[in-house]
């Protein structure tokens, strides 16, 4: 597909929100427009990382140390992660339950990743 012109190799929708929640119980809420106003990813960044489960549990784990850095102690993070590809209905991509910040970062292995539905 490097050689094709006009080649669409795949279509997607997706939304992703990241809720963050402090030492003292305050809860934060990273949607696009934030991430995007803040200059905290590019919009070309944001849009790789959403609709690929490992960058997303990767770009938690940086959260946690940029928060962390500015005198914040993040105690859990999740993703709420909402993708619609080639058409089929919108499911999850990751279980929003799961705590990013807890799972221990592994290169290239996603946390907590639901199989496709048909």
């Amino acid at each position: 597909h490097r050689c094709s012109w006009r080649m669409m190799l795949r279509d997607n929708d997706f939304e992703l929100v990241f809720n963050l929640c402090d030492s003292r119980g305050r809860e934060l809420t990273l949607d696009r427009s934030f991430i995007l106003e803040n200059d905290l990813l590019t919009r070309r960044q944001f849009d790789e990382m959403s609709t690929r489960p490992y960058m997303i549990h990767q770009y938690a784990h940086e959260l946690v140390s940029m928060f962390e850095r500015s005198g914040y102690e993040i105690v859990s993070i999740h993703a709420l992660t909402n993708i619609s590809l080639n058409g089929r209905p919108s499911q999850w991509l990751i279980d929003p339950t799961v705590d990013l910040a807890a799972q221990p970062q592994r290169f290239n292995v996603p946390v907590g990743v639901y199989p496709l539905e048909p």
